[in-house]
């Protein structure tokens, strides 16, 4: 069970990031190699309330530790098995914006800066979580070829691409989120050890689509460096949607009995 293996894995020394202390678990300990995970690092604020349809907002500082032992709660969602076996069972909540950092364990020493790798879910902007992939595949596979990986988190479906087509609800906010997660990571990905003026943007699917967009924007310059868009692009039919804001008044009336307008 992978959750019992995160429970009885030993913790990582304590680190001070942008706004407070974090501590992660230490998932390899061998011989010449070592691997830490920090899992469900908040980079922005919940989206809940008077965020929700909003620009992401950057987190408040805490003054404890937080403990950063397991996967955040998933984006709210629609169930897709095909996709969405590895976390089907896992809770989700529009309380979803943060971030996995796996990154060797000798991310102390300061004469040395890892390359930074940043993966963006795919799940075609409608499911996915950041739970979905092995946490050791990527410690062995990735991080032991000296590269840190940052997983991402984003608003999906109609939290995070509702748009009222002006500027009461402009959409986008998914997007929003991945740029909001970048600056996070060049603001503290230092301190485990990473380089952040090495950063490769990958995604696959909706993922692959945003850092195709991602690179296009110039909301994002200076925030990483390289771009890997795999199985979708910024012209894949599914990357747009010009009627998105008739469509969301159509669903309103027809589905939730709402007369829609834009103060509605």
């Amino acid at each position: 069970n992978q959750m019992d293996y995160l429970r009885s894995a030993p913790n990582t020394p304590v680190i001070t990031i942008r706004d407070g202390k974090i501590q992660g678990k230490r998932l390899v300990d061998e011989p010449g190699f070592k691997a830490d995970a920090y899992l469900g690092i908040s980079f922005a604020q919940p989206p809940v309330e008077d965020l929700r349809f909003r620009k992401p907002v950057a987190p408040q500082k805490w003054a404890d530790t937080r403990e950063c032992f397991e996967h955040p709660s998933k984006c709210v969602q629609v169930p897709f098995p095909l996709i969405s076996n590895n976390d089907q069972d896992w809770p989700a909540s529009e309380d979803c914006l943060y971030l996995n950092v796996f990154c060797p364990g000798d991310y102390t020493l300061k004469d040395r800066k890892y390359p930074v790798m940043v993966y963006v879910h795919g799940g075609g902007f409608a499911c996915g979580s950041i739970k979905m992939f092995g946490d050791q595949g990527i410690c062995r596979g990735l991080v032991r070829q000296g590269v840190i990986v940052v997983l991402v988190q984003y608003r999906l479906g109609i939290l995070g691409f509702f748009s009222t087509g002006d500027a009461l609800c402009p959409g986008n906010f998914g997007l929003w989120d991945q740029v909001e997660a970048l600056k996070w990571i060049q603001d503290n990905i230092g301190h485990f050890g990473g380089d952040k003026d090495n950063v490769t943007i990958f995604g696959q699917s909706g993922g692959g689509v945003s850092v195709d967009l991602l690179s296009l924007s110039p909301h994002t310059k200076g925030l990483f460096h390289r771009v890997i868009p795999m199985s979708g692009n910024a012209q894949a039919p599914f990357a747009h949607k010009k009627s998105s804001a008739a469509d969301c008044k159509s669903f309103a009336e027809s589905e939730l009995g709402v007369k829609a307008n834009s103060n509605d």
